[in-house]
């Protein structure tokens, strides 16, 4: 490794090839021959880092390149290194053997002849424990392989859709799932009999979108047992991983992430929750370039299943981001609310898990079931329902409260059915005590954002009156007020006296128009007029609404208050309990950890016997093969083992153990 790359940069190893490009003229004749070997892109990359001298004397853009053995290929070298080890292979073992290594390929750094060697290594200790089970009679004298010995669980595709139905039988209300895996396993088991090519057929994008707590992060974990049985994969692996491992902080940190994520996730599944991240920022929008580049590569295309899980409206908003990334991701695995019998199955579940029995989940005839029902209902409608996620919390408080009600040693433990509602009801108010709290925090930031509105814009103030003439109008300058009172005591006394009229506001009074005032400049007045009015009324309707979002806000102020006080004194009710229960669990907690070390200390030793057992066992079978090389017995009899060497077992030839040199 004469480069490692990534900027870093030893003087030693450049010092090296300084001396290589000084040494080496690429003259012909010479009498030297230089050849440097490496991996392709290792290679590539260092003659683009490195001294430019380097190129020009090795034709990088000329080399021998070595491809990976084809799977014709892949037999003939599977075949000759078992004639050089003696050994044998069934029609069925060598199909299985095949099938491992081509399934091998998807993983990094696939080693070819290596991993033949390797897989007939496993074969081998696999052969051995299968023949220990044997009596010794039964035992044959040449070693033949098994499709066992290659892969305990060869026949994993023909239990494929019966492997299925058990995978996701702790799941609740996951058919619609199931039975779209289980044509995905049909197709294959087809395509399989054919001997066609099953990549490329089946899906390996999916989209996972649907509520909190409804199954999506559960059924990725089990996707990867799916597709490993179909053959698709080469292991059952699955890779989790958040928007925060693939998003870098600066540019050009984004793309290795994705790389090396995607490396790690060769022939396995990769899970990312919370895709919907992916949206968000510019260097998130690197990362969603990058994924869809990376799709496109041969290194990676059909070799891992991708998953992107999120929440329906945040992952269809996603899909739009790069156009690429909706048209890679067709498979869309839709996850809905649980259906509230659904959740009590959940719950009944969990339940028993513990040994602890409430017969009123089962039973939807009786009162305590409805009103189960009901609240989970309820629930559903808060948006921060979490269907599966809140079945579990409540299984966890139900259980210590099963713990605390029954005496130790019981079996099963009961559980009532008040104690059963008593959980469901405290959930729901206390959801509904931080449901009603966001919604006042909402309507304070709403008013808020109200009262820091700028001003309204000032309308153009109208035009001045003209200077008053001679002329008398109606619009004239009253006279003193000493001349009013003069005149309406002279005013005839039978005369009725008018009623006041109310104090007309400038909205009101429709003001004559002064004399001389142009018809444009009158109905343009007219009309900054009715602006004001308009923009007049406005701040009324304003001012009311505001007035309306207080009169709110008190009520749901009282009702928090009111459902708080509630809380708080059910919380006191329950610390008491929760005292009890904690010393309790204390104690049991203390007793698993005895457990726990003593279980420890016996596996350590029988960890030991098994490893030394091991040990053993290969050197049984490098003295075997030894011997057989040594050719002491002509008849070619086996060896068995004495105290202090191994004799045929014709009985006629005995090799010491300091001849065998082992």
């Amino acid at each position: 490794m004469l480069y490692m790359g990534g900027g870093s940069h030893d003087i030693f190893k450049t010092a090296v090839i300084d001396t290589l490009v000084a040494e080496i003229q690429s003259v012909p004749g010479e009498d030297r021959c230089v050849l440097m070997l490496g991996y392709k892109e290792q290679m590539m990359n260092m003659f683009q880092n490195v001294n430019p001298g380097l190129s020009r004397r090795f034709d990088i853009e000329n080399p021998f390149h070595f491809e990976d053995f084809s799977q014709p290929e892949l037999k003939e070298v599977l075949e000759l290194k078992l004639r050089q080890q003696d050994l044998s292979i069934t029609d069925a073992a060598n199909a299985v053997a095949l099938d491992v290594l081509d399934r091998a390929r998807n993983r990094p750094n696939f080693g070819n002849g290596g991993d033949v060697e390797n897989i007939i290594t496993q074969a081998k200790i696999r052969f051995q424990k299968r023949q220990a089970q044997l009596p010794v009679s039964d035992r044959p004298l040449e070693i033949v392989f098994e499709p066992a010995d290659f892969d305990p669980e060869h026949d994993r595709h023909i239990h494929a859709i019966s492997n299925l139905q058990k995978l996701f039988e702790d799941v609740v209300g996951c058919e619609d799932i199931v039975k779209k895996l289980g044509d995905y396993q049909k197709v294959a088991a087809q395509l399989k009999a054919r001997n066609k090519e099953i990549r490329g057929i089946i899906p390996m994008n999916f989209v996972f979108k649907g509520p909190p707590g409804t199954g999506k992060t559960t059924t990725a974990r089990k996707m990867g047992q799916v597709y490993h049985d179909m053959g698709l994969l080469s292991t059952a692996e699955v890779h989790e991983c958040s928007v925060s491992d693939i998003v870098g902080q600066y540019i050009g940190h984004t793309g290795p992430l994705v790389k090396k994520v995607f490396e790690k996730a060769l022939g396995r599944v990769l899970f990312i929750d919370e895709a919907y991240r992916l949206g968000d920022g510019h260097f998130a929008q690197e990362a969603v370039d990058e994924i869809v580049s990376l799709m496109t590569q041969e290194r990676y295309m059909s070799k891992l299943v991708i998953i992107l899980a999120g929440y329906d409206d945040d992952m269809n908003q996603l899909m739009k981001v790069n156009t690429g990334l909706s048209s890679r991701f067709t498979e869309e695995v839709v996850f809905h609310h649980m259906k509230p019998a659904h959740c009590l199955q959940v719950l009944d579940k969990e339940l028993r898990k513990q040994e602890v029995v409430v017969d009123e989940i089962c039973d939807e005839s009786c009162n305590a079931n409805v009103e189960m029902r009901d609240i989970i209902e309820k629930l559903s409608e808060i948006p921060s329902w979490g269907n599966i996620r809140d079945m579990m919390t409540l299984s966890k408080q139900m259980v210590q409260i099963a713990f605390i009600n029954n005496e130790p040693g019981a079996s099963p433990l009961k559980l009532a059915a008040e104690d059963v509602l008593s959980c469901f009801r405290t959930m729901l108010n206390e959801r509904h005590v931080r449901h009603t709290s966001s919604s006042i925090s909402s309507n304070r930031k709403t008013r808020s954002s109200f009262t820091n509105q700028p001003p309204p814009v000032q309308l153009p103030p109208s035009l001045p009156p003209p200077p008053p003439t001679k002329s008398k109008t109606k619009t004239q300058t009253a006279p003193p007020t000493g001349q009013t009172k003069e005149k309406s005591s002279s005013s005839p006394a039978s005369k009725p006296k008018p009623k006041p009229k109310p104090v007309a506001t400038d909205e009101d009074v429709d003001d004559e128009r002064d004399q001389g005032v142009s018809d444009d400049v009158w109905n343009q007045l007219k009309r900054y007029k009715e602006a004001q009015l308009m923009k007049q009324r406005e701040i009324e309707k304003a001012a009311r609404d505001l007035e309306n979002k207080r009169k709110e806000e008190e009520k749901a102020r009282k009702l928090a208050a009111k459902l708080a006080e509630e809380v708080r004194a059910a919380e006191s009710q329950r610390k008491e309990e929760e005292k009890a229960r904690i010393q309790q669990l204390k104690a049991r907690a203390e007793a698993a950890r005895r457990q726990e070390l003593k279980a420890k200390a016996e596996r350590e030793r029988l960890e030991a016997i098994r490893k030394e057992q091991e040990r053993q066992q290969r050197e049984e079978v490098r003295a075997q093969r030894r011997l057989r090389e040594m050719g002491v017995c002509v008849a070619g009899y086996q060896w068995v083992k004495e105290s202090n060497g191994y004799r045929c077992r014709g009985g006629s030839h005995f090799v010491s153990d300091g001849q065998l040199g082992l």
